[in-house]
C-alpha cells in the first residue's frame, strides 16, 4: 500500500468498529435491537434468534477470512523470506503456547455460573487474547531483527543497506518512487 493511501487505515478501523457495534445490537441479549424486537429473544431450535445471528456471523466471518487467506497464499511469491534466528523463534512459539495455556487457566479459575458453556467460551477467548498479544510481540520482534524490506523491480526482495559514495562516506540509499 502506498503511503498516500495511509488515511484508509484509521478510516477502516473506525468503520469496522462502528459496524461491529451495530451488529452487536442485533446479536447480544442487551443489544438495543434485541430489546426493541422481542422476537429476537425467542427460541429457534437450541438457540435464540439473536444467538443464531451471533454464532452464524462468526462462522461466516471466519470462512471469509479463511477463503481470503487461501487466495492470498496462492498468489504470494514462493521465495524464502528472512526470519528470526531459531532460538528467538523457538522462544516466540513457547511464549505463545504458554500464553494460550494461561488464558485457558485463567478461564478455569473464574466463578462461572454455567460451567460447561461459559468455561469453553472463556477458555477460547482468553486463549485467543493471550496468543494474539504474543503474536503481536513476534511481529514487533520480526521487524526489529529483520528490518523493513524493500521490493524492487523484478520481484527481488532486498534490505536497504548504506552504499559508499565517491566521498567515501556511507549514505543511505535514495528513496525509490
Amino acid at each position: 500500500m502506498a503511503w498516500r493511501h495511509a488515511w484508509l487505515i484509521p478510516f477502516s478501523l473506525l468503520l469496522g468498529q462502528a459496524t461491529h457495534l451495530v451488529w452487536d445490537g442485533f446479536t447480544h441479549w442487551t443489544g438495543p435491537f434485541v430489546e426493541l424486537w422481542p422476537v429476537l429473544r425467542e427460541d429457534f431450535g437450541p438457540l435464540r434468534y439473536y444467538r443464531w445471528g451471533q454464532y452464524g456471523s462468526g462462522v461466516l466471518g471466519g470462512l471469509a477470512v479463511a477463503v481470503w487467506l487461501a487466495r492470498w497464499l496462492r498468489r504470494a511469491p514462493r521465495r524464502p523470506e528472512p526470519g528470526l534466528p531459531w532460538p528467538l523463534m523457538s522462544l516466540v512459539v513457547l511464549v505463545t503456547t504458554a500464553a494460550a495455556a494461561l488464558g485457558v487457566r485463567h478461564a478455569t479459575t473464574r466463578d462461572i455460573p454455567d460451567a460447561s458453556y461459559h468455561l469453553f467460551r472463556y477458555a477460547v477467548t482468553d486463549a485467543m487474547v493471550a496468543a494474539s498479544a504474543s503474536l503481536l510481540a513476534y511481529a514487533l520482534l520480526y521487524w526489529a531483527f529483520v528490518g523493513v524490506r524493500k521490493a524492487v523491480p523484478g520481484g527481488q526482495v532486498i534490505t536497504p543497506v548504506p552504499e559508499t559514495t565517491q566521498s567515501g562516506h556511507d549514505e543511505p540509499l535514495a528513496p525509490s518512487r
